[in-house]
C-alpha cells in the first residue's frame, strides 16, 4: 500500500495533501504540514467534498473515524523533543478534546466511532485516550521499538489496536483499550527472542549462532537484522573458557558471509570475533614465549579489529592487541617490536584524535625514544596503523 495524496484548491490555491479514508470511507482527512512562516493544512472531506478547512501550525499525523472526528497530532519534527499537541475536531471542525504532550513525534488513531484515541510517541509508551471526557483510560509501555504505528480494528463495543513498525506494515501485536496483549505475530514472537537472548558464556554458540544465521537470510525486515547483528556485536566473553572461545571463533568465521547485509553489521560480528580472539590468544599463552597458536590467534584479532574501524570498539581494541604484543615482546627481549607496538598506539591517537595511550605505553614508548632505538615492524603480525601515522 502506498501514501494517498490529494490535490485540493484551498484558499484559491491549489494544495497537494496526504490523505486517510475512514473504515467506511465516508469521510477522507487529508493534511498538509506548514512550511516557513505558513501555517499547515487539515481538511475534512464528506464524499468527496470539503466540510471543514482548518489551519494547524504543524500537522504531521491524522485520522478519521466514520462519524467524521478528526484526531491531528501537530508536531514539529521526528525526534525532536518539543512536545505535541493532540486535538480531536468533530465533523463540524469544533475542537472535543485538546492535550498537550511532553514527548515527541507521535503518531496518531481514532476509533470508528471516534470515542478513543491512541497516541504513540517516540518514547516507548502509547497513551489510549477517552475523547468525550478526555481522559486516559491507559498507558501502554511498548514492547519493542521506540515508536510504533497505531490502528484501531474490533467493534465500536470492543474496539482493539494493531501496533506495528512501519505505516503500512504487518501488525505486529494487538491490544484492547486497557493496554493488554490480546494478539501477537509470528513475526512478534521472533523478535522478542532475538530481543532476550544474550550471547555469553551460557548460550549454546554453535546452535544459537546457527538460528540467528537461518533467520538474518530468510527475513527481509532490517528491524530484525539489526537486532540480531546488535546482539551479535554486544557479546560478552569475559567468563568464556578457552574450548568456548575456539567454538565461537569456529562458528562465526563459517558463518560470517551470512552477517553481510549492511557494513555495520560485518563490523558487530567483527568486533566479537576481535574479542573473542584476544581472549583465546591470552589463554594459549605460555611461559615466556609466545607459541605459533598464541600469535595466530592475537593477529588474528588484530585483524578483526581494523575490521571495525573506525569505530570507537575497534580503536581500543586494536590498541590492546598492541599493548599485549608489546607485553610480550618485552619478556621475550625484543625491543625494536615492543617499541614499535607502542608507536602504533601512538599513531593510532594521531590519526583518529582519541586518547588511547596508557601511562605505561607512554613511559615505554618515550624510554625506547630516549634511548635512541630504532623501531622495527613485528615479526608475527606486521604493522597495523598506517606509516605516515607513525611519526609525531
Amino acid at each position: 500500500m502506498d501514501t494517498k495524496w490529494k490535490m485540493l484548491t484551498l484558499d484559491g490555491e491549489r494544495v497537494q495533501l496526504e490523505a486517510v479514508d475512514s473504515a467506511s470511507n465516508t469521510y477522507t482527512a487529508a493534511f498538509r504540514h506548514g512550511a516557513k512562516s505558513e501555517l499547515g493544512h487539515v481538511v475534512l472531506l464528506k464524499d468527496g467534498d470539503i466540510c471543514v478547512h482548518l489551519r494547524p501550525k504543524e500537522p504531521r499525523s491524522i485520522s478519521v473515524s466514520n462519524n467524521g472526528f478528526l484526531v491531528v497530532a501537530d508536531w514539529i519534527e521526528y525526534g525532536k523533543t518539543t512536545g505535541a499537541d493532540v486535538t480531536v475536531y468533530d465533523s463540524r471542525g469544533e475542537e472535543v478534546y485538546e492535550r498537550h504532550f511532553e514527548s515527541s513525534s507521535p503518531l496518531v488513531d481514532i476509533s470508528s466511532d471516534g470515542a478513543y484515541i491512541v497516541v504513540c510517541p517516540y518514547n516507548q509508551r502509547a497513551y489510549i485516550e477517552r475523547v468525550t471526557d478526555e481522559s486516559t483510560v491507559s498507558i501502554h509501555q511498548y514492547e519493542m521499538a521506540d515508536r510504533l504505528n497505531p490502528r484501531f480494528v474490533g467493534t465500536d463495543s470492543e474496539p482493539q489496536i494493531e501496533l506495528s513498525q512501519s505505516k503500512f506494515g504487518d501488525p505486529l501485536y494487538r491490544i484492547d483499550i486497557h493496554g493488554n496483549i490480546v494478539w501477537h505475530s509470528d513475526e512478534f514472537s521472533e523478535q522478542q527472542y532475538y530481543q532476550t537472548i544474550s550471547f555469553d558464556e551460557t548460550v549454546p554458540w554453535r546452535e544459537t549462532i546457527q538460528k540467528c544465521a537461518s533467520t538474518y537470510s530468510a527475513t527481509s525486515d532490517d528491524k530484525l537484522k539489526n537486532i540480531i547483528a546488535n546482539k551479535i556485536g554486544e557479546a560478552r566473553l569475559v567468563d568464556v573458557s578457552q574450548t568456548g572461545l575456539e567454538e565461537i571463533v569456529e562458528v562465526l568465521e563459517e558463518y560470517r558471509g551470512v552477517f553481510s547485509s549492511k557494513p555495520a553489521h560485518r563490523k558487530l560480528l567483527s568486533q566479537t570475533l576481535g574479542n573473542a580472539y584476544y581472549r583465546l590468544a591470552k589463554y594459549r599463552k605460555k611461559g615466556g614465549t609466545g607459541s605459533d597458536e598464541f600469535w595466530d590467534a592475537l593477529a588474528h584479532a588484530g585483524r578483526e579489529y581494523t575490521n571495525v574501524l573506525p569505530w570507537y570498539e575497534g580503536k581500543i581494541g586494536l590498541a590492546k592487541v598492541l599493548r599485549y604484543q608489546a607485553k610480550q615482546y618485552r619478556k621475550e627481549q625484543r625491543p625494536t617490536e615492543a617499541f614499535d607496538c607502542y608507536k602504533q598506539i601512538a599513531a593510532l591517537e594521531r590519526q583518529y584524535d582519541v586518547e588511547l595511550q596508557s601511562k605505561a605505553d607512554a613511559k615505554w614508548l618515550k624510554t625506547y625514544t630516549d634511548q635512541g632505538l630504532t623501531s622495527k615492524p613485528p615479526v608475527e603480525t606486521g604493522r597495523w596503523t598506517a606509516d605516515q601515522y607513525m611519526h609525531s
